[in-house]
């Protein structure tokens, strides 16, 4: 029982689509830190429960068996194009804000020509969560709910029909605490020139439309100077606006008790907020840009932060709006000792989203380690810490990098990928394994946890990263090799890889076969040379 996550509209439809494969080969690519772009190359030997299974048939690969979490499925690349379920109008959770506006637009350019990712595609087919497009050389099955934008290839006037506005219940889903405040952000920079930062975007554009969670406009500087563009808000990082500096308004933060905004807006939201007026730092480590935005922190609201920055020289203007969901960590800028934001512990009721199978169980192995130093990989950023504190969902310490400062960091504990401990390397205990039926967690969740418990003391790999399976538990995943433990959010993890080779020894070629297929499919299709 799904009620409407984006189980219903983007992993259900995804899944559709490659039950239609087995026995085929097809290229997989799922998206891993920092919005990498991870390829598998799969003859597919089963599809169920929300896993793809496969025969790895890289041209450097190994005949291991594959298993592929549908959720984190980015695009696929099959032989023929495939049968899509008819598109829904959703009116409740997270699919109202993220599935269905992108597919909308994709719905309204079928039979045009459209950039995604930096390739060329025909609009061919849209369904439900599925856009497909094709050139002369590929069709590409793109998930609706990880299209970071579409761009129209026409240098010309906008030219989607407005749709109308809808009535919806979105629940306390991450659409209420975190797309809907972007949106209202968005609305009042009508007419200006702003730089967005998007999961696998950047884009400088002249907003011309914001309506139902997507922002549109007309792209700002070559390559594609003139091209109207289409950006899911839901996928959006930070805004900079670049030709005005007014300060938006935001709405009120809100104390939520239910759902995905407990445990990943409503955290990060209050640090920021009891650091109005101080100097922060945050990292952003994406496969676009790798970037260090200081800023003072002017104004906090519902999922919103806004600040001035002063590290930062253009293509960004001199503010800059962050969605608190996207948030990696804040450093301050203050080198005193540090003085965590007090929070009062709440009574909360999640309904299985990721907060229960993911965030919760990552929180539980964290704490585990207060006064120790680790590493931690967040999906957007990478640190170095020392534990002071971890609790209501943030990880706090002392910054610990080579060439760290010292600083007080505060971490948002729902986009953790993994942590390695290094003061102390042992195993956390873990919490046992649930049999979730409803909600995210039964899509995302549920399905590598299982894979993985059935993989345990088995040698696999995953993050280019090998291991023994040591231990797992409800929405973590631990590995150990002789020289360090590693500590997985079950969410997160794009695909595990059994190793089955008689002598294995880690082949950087495979690594770079794994990661360039989507490279050398962009050049095959750069814009500005048609095919």
């Amino acid at each position: 029982m799904f009620e409407k996550s984006i189980c219903d509209c983007c992993v259900c439809p995804m899944q559709f689509v490659l039950e239609q494969f087995r026995g085929e080969e097809v290229d997989i690519f799922s998206l891993e830190l920092g919005g990498d772009i991870i390829n598998f190359n799969i003859q597919i030997t089963e599809v169920k429960n929300f896993i793809v299974s496969g025969i790895d048939k890289s041209p450097v690969g190994s005949d291991n068996p594959i298993h592929i979490p549908i959720c984190n499925i980015f695009f696929v690349i099959p032989p023929t194009i495939p049968d899509v379920k008819p598109i829904q109008k959703n009116t409740k959770g997270e699919c109202v804000c993220c599935e269905d506006p992108i597919t909308n637009v994709a719905n309204a350019l079928n039979g045009k020509e459209v950039s995604i990712l930096e390739g060329l595609f025909i609009i061919e087919k849209v369904g439900e969560g599925i856009v497909i497009g094709q050139n002369p050389n590929e069709i590409v099955v793109f998930s609706s709910c990880k299209i970071s934008g579409i761009e129209e290839m026409t240098n010309g006037a906008l030219s989607l029909p407005i749709p109308k506005e809808m009535s919806f219940n979105i629940e306390k889903s991450i659409c209420d605490c975190c797309v809907c405040p972007m949106q209202f952000a968005l609305e009042q920079f009508k007419g200006e020139e702003v730089f967005i930062l998007s999961e696998t975007l950047t884009s400088t554009i002249q907003i011309i439309e914001v309506n139902n969670f997507i922002v549109s406009g007309i792209v700002v500087g070559e390559p594609s100077q003139g091209n109207p563009i289409h950006i899911p808000i839901c996928n959006i990082l930070f805004v900079s606006p670049i030709s005005t500096t007014r300060i938006p308004d935001v709405k009120p933060i809100q104390k939520n008790t239910k759902g995905e905004c407990v445990c990943c807006e409503d955290p990060i939201t209050n640090v920021a907020n009891a650091l109005i007026g101080k100097e922060v730092s945050i990292r952003i480590e994406l496969t676009l840009s790798s970037l260090i935005i200081e800023f003072i922190i002017e104004k906090v609201g519902e999922g919103i932060v806004f600040g001035n920055i002063t590290s930062i020289e253009p293509p960004f203007g001199s503010t800059i709006i962050l969605s608190s969901c996207k948030i990696p960590g804040i450093e301050e800028m203050t080198n005193e000792p540090l003085s965590p934001p007090n929070l009062k512990e709440r009574f909360v009721n999640f309904e299985k989203s990721i907060c229960d199978c993911c965030v919760c169980p990552m929180q539980f192995a964290l704490e585990q380690f207060r006064g120790e130093e680790i590493v931690i990989r967040s999906e957007f950023g990478g640190f170095n810490i020392q534990i002071t504190e971890v609790k209501n969902f943030i990880v706090s310490g002392i910054d610990k990098s080579p060439v760290g400062s010292g600083n007080p960091i505060h971490i948002p504990i729902c986009n953790i990928v993994q942590f390695l401990p290094i003061s102390e390397k042992k195993i956390p205990d873990v919490k046992p394994i649930q049999k979730n039926t409803k909600g995210e967690c039964v899509c995302c969740e549920d399905p590598t946890t299982n894979v993985a418990n059935a993989l345990i003391g088995k040698e696999v790999t995953f993050f280019n990263l090998t291991f023994i399976i040591e231990k797992v538990g409800e929405g973590i995943v631990i590995g150990q090799n002789p020289d360090l433990i590693f500590v997985f959010s079950s969410c997160k993890i794009s695909g595990i890889e059994e190793m089955k080779w008689n002598s294995f020894v880690f082949s950087t070629e495979v690594t770079a076969q794994k990661s360039s297929r989507w490279n050398n499919l962009k050049q095959m299709s750069v814009k500005g040379n048609k095919i």
